[in-house]
This record gives C-alpha cells, sequence and structure tokens, in this order.
C-alpha cells in the first residue's frame, strides 16, 4: 500500500510525461530495449510493454493517454492496465528516463 501512494507522488493521471532525450540512449532489439544514461552508465531494460510506452513518448503524453493508447494495443482490463503500469512509469520517473511536463 506505501509504494502505490509513494508512486501517486511522484505523477498524477492527468500529468503530461515527456521523454529525456537529452541524456538517454536507447536501443532495441526483438521489441525488447535498453535505455542508458550517457552521463552516469546506468540503464534500464525495458519489456516490450515498456518499449511500447517509450515509443508512445515521441509525443507528450498524459498517464490517461498513455492507458487510453496501452488498451487500444493490448488484451487487458482498464484497472489491470493501470495497477501494472503505475510501477514502471514511476521507475521511469525515478530514472529521469521520463520527466513531468513543466505547466507554462
Amino acid at each position: 500500500m506505501a509504494k502505490k501512494k509513494q508512486d501517486k507522488r511522484l505523477f498524477e493521471d492527468d500529468d503530461i510525461l515527456v521523454r529525456n532525450n537529452e541524456q538517454f540512449l536507447f536501443t532495441e532489439v526483438d521489441g525488447e530495449s535498453v535505455v542508458m544514461n550517457v552521463d552516469s552508465g546506468n540503464y534500464f531494460g525495458m519489456n516490450s510493454v515498456s518499449t511500447d510506452i517509450w515509443h508512445m513518448m515521441e509525443s507528450d503524453l498524459s498517464f490517461n493517454d498513455m492507458i487510453t493508447s496501452i488498451l487500444k494495443s493490448y488484451e487487458v482490463d482498464e484497472e489491470t492496465c493501470r495497477k501494472d503500469t503505475r510501477p514502471a512509469i514511476a521507475r521511469m520517473i525515478l530514472s529521469k528516463i521520463l520527466v513531468k511536463k513543466e505547466s507554462t
């Protein structure tokens, strides 16, 4: 339960998420991928769903819009999709692969 509260504080469903392209290199092999921080050498391995999310982030999306897109591509109910996707997005934010877009 504490993890959900921590994840919720990192981003809200309507926050716009943006890829951090400046510090990261991306490579994809057989539907899975690795994103590496060129400054630190830290990397983030991604399964096929996370890789699809990375590609979705070519344009800025809210978490809600991302969920809508995932639901169109995968046979999963919305509750499970949100529950499974939220921790992955939280890890990407903590790793600075994704950032929240500042309001203008």
